[in-house]
């Protein structure tokens, strides 16, 4: 849930009976979001994708903090029923949601969703501002056992009720033509094999990440890993930051950036890579540099951050996932990587 802006979203296309290939809009680079219908009649809206949480939520139409987003009228839908079950959503930038469960038909893709739990917001708090949040809600695509709602997410109800080729997912994200695959891969968008590692909590994708090499050489040793695409860095504890720069000539804090965050040497030959069950992925150059300080020009901000979370793991975002294709098979309960066609 972090910083965004936009780019077209363009027409859903579906595969073949049990996949769909589902387009995704960029932000910046930031976040990525897709286009689903919910009730009946069915009503468009643009939500983030995100891996890191369960829930569908969008703004109700008693929200009175939620101007600036498209709103839903439960009254205007024959499909809507009212569970009269609260919820609370808070998110790692602290972000907070609130408001009620409802039950709903869920148009994604080709797929309808019958009677799907959805939270229907009565308050956004005051950061999801349609500068900061210009998206209307968000698709949650972790594990059941994480929902807010106490109910089963959307692509578990898919599976479910049996609409699927496989219980898998994938994504590529990108600056452009960035995809959401349901039920499988798509394998025009990857090259050479995926390279599994198994998910060891199934709250989130988190996995384990053998090492955070610089110029091949392990710098981070193994840590537990969640591969989040609603975080737009990647986040380290503060202690593992200040060990991963201090391996990176010129590295130091940013006097401009904010606290936990990084700067180096712009011109520097740097090659950071992430090994998952012994195999090691490069981030893109331009994915790992934020851009340089203003102050001094020849220091770039680094997408990678040191800062205290709860969750003992490494927050895996797009500061990574944007120079892989990322499989998550919840059949198996495995993460995926690939190199990008």
């Amino acid at each position: 849930m972090r910083r965004l802006s936009l780019i077209l979203v363009v027409a859903v296309h579906v595969a073949c009976a049990g996949t769909a290939q589902i387009p995704l809009e960029n932000h910046d680079d930031t976040t990525w979001s897709l286009s689903l219908s919910i009730g009946t009649p069915p009503v468009s809206f643009n939500v983030i994708v995100d891996t890191g949480s369960s829930d569908l939520f969008i703004p109700g139409a008693n929200c009175s903090t939620c101007g600036g987003h498209k709103l839903y009228y439960p009254q205007n839908s024959t499909s809507a029923v009212n569970l009269n079950r609260q919820f609370g959503i808070e998110f790692g930038d602290n972000s907070k949601v609130e408001g009620i469960a409802f039950s709903e038909t869920v148009t994604i893709g080709d797929f309808v969703v019958k009677n799907q739990t959805i939270g229907v917001a009565a308050q956004f708090s005051a950061d999801m501002t349609p500068d900061k949040f210009p998206t209307d809600g968000l698709l949650g695509l972790g594990f059941e056992s994480f929902s807010t709602l106490d109910a089963s997410p959307v692509f578990q109800t898919l599976m479910a009720q049996r609409q699927l080729d496989e219980p898998v997912f994938s994504l590529k994200l990108a600056s452009y033509e960035s995809e959401l695959f349901l039920g499988g891969t798509n394998s025009e968008l990857f090259t050479g094999e995926i390279t599994y590692t198994p998910v060891v909590n199934a709250s989130f994708w988190t996995v384990m990440l053998d090492s955070i090499d610089v110029d091949q050489e392990s710098v981070i040793p193994a840590r537990k890993a969640i591969i989040d695409s609603g975080t737009t860095l990647m986040v380290l504890s503060p202690s593992d930051a200040k060990a991963f720069f201090g391996n990176i000539t010129g590295a130091r804090p940013s006097t401009e950036a904010g606290e936990g965050f990084y700067a180096y040497p712009c011109n520097s030959p740097l090659v950071v890579s992430l090994t998952f069950n012994g195999r090691s992925f490069d981030i893109a150059p331009d994915k790992l540099n934020l851009g340089s300080e203003e102050k001094d020009r020849s220091f770039c901000i680094a997408g990678i951050v040191g800062q205290e979370n709860d969750l003992d793991s490494v927050l895996v975002g797009a500061t990574f996932m944007t120079s892989v294709y990322t499989v998550f098979d919840i059949g198996k309960k495995q993460v995926g990587f690939a190199s990008l066609a």
